[in-house]
């Protein structure tokens, strides 16, 4: 039988005492539950205002464009990491994954396959949009690198995505798990003009230097974009000009 704790009086909880002095995180059976909700929330809020999107410019080059989106992939897989400990500790406390999809959907989920890869302590990684692709299209001033910086993001995000969110060690080993490789890159402070370098250490996969770009749902060309104002696509309303 537990003890009560002689200041608030409710029974001090040994397992969750033993978790704060392991892991570092305050939890207790009273309020397991809340305390997991509201740090569910507050990733939410880091993911939603914190992580800062990646974003261009007029004027600006597709590879600022590029870094701007590995720093924000990387911040997302540190934040993400962060939250994993308290799905370790909450399973600690006796909670499976039915219990936890339940305190994620309270919080504001509303990925499954968000939830999934969490729970399974995978880290996943954010699609480049079609919408965005053609905001690099028209914005960027070097246009005919578009393509290669989108191929190259491409490479990288399906690199690091599913890598593990458990703590990496120093002393943990690497061999033939490149899921602990993509682990460390996501905290490394890489640009874009590393590629090369870590495709030539086989740490990236080769991206492809031909073909067409894979963006979801982008128009099969540039100029099929719709203007905004007008409601045409943009090869149409230069044509409409010329005449």
């Amino acid at each position: 039988m537990e003890t009560p704790n002689k200041v608030t009086g409710k029974p001090d909880n040994k397992t969750a005492r033993f978790l704060e002095l392991t892991t570092g995180i305050s939890f207790s059976q009273f309020d397991a539950d809340d305390s997991f909700t509201n740090h569910a929330k507050q990733y939410l809020r880091t993911l939603k205002y914190t992580i800062t999107k990646p974003s261009i410019g007029f004027g600006e080059s597709s590879e600022d464009y590029g870094n701007r989106y590995i720093k924000a992939t990387g911040d997302k897989y540190e934040a993400t990491q962060n939250f994993y400990r308290y799905v370790v500790a909450m399973r600690t406390l006796g909670k499976d994954n039915a219990d936890l999809r339940v305190l994620l959907n309270k919080a504001g989920f509303s990925s499954k396959n968000e939830i999934a890869a969490i729970l399974d302590g995978r880290f996943i990684t954010d699609d480049i949009s079609g919408s965005k692709y053609m905001e690099i299209q028209e914005k960027a001033s070097d246009k005919e690198n578009v393509d290669t910086t989108i191929m190259k993001l491409n490479t990288f995000r399906d690199t690091v995505n599913q890598s593990v969110l458990h703590p990496i060690t120093d002393g943990e080993n690497e061999e033939n798990n490149y899921q602990i490789t993509y682990a460390r890159l996501l905290k490394d402070d890489i640009k874009l003009k590393d590629f090369d370098e870590l495709q030539d250490k086989g740490i990236l996969k080769r991206y492809s230097t031909g073909g067409e770009v894979e963006v979801p749902n982008a128009p099969a060309e540039p100029d099929e974009r719709i203007d905004k104002f007008t409601g045409l696509p943009y090869n149409m309303r230069a044509g409409t000009r010329m005449l």
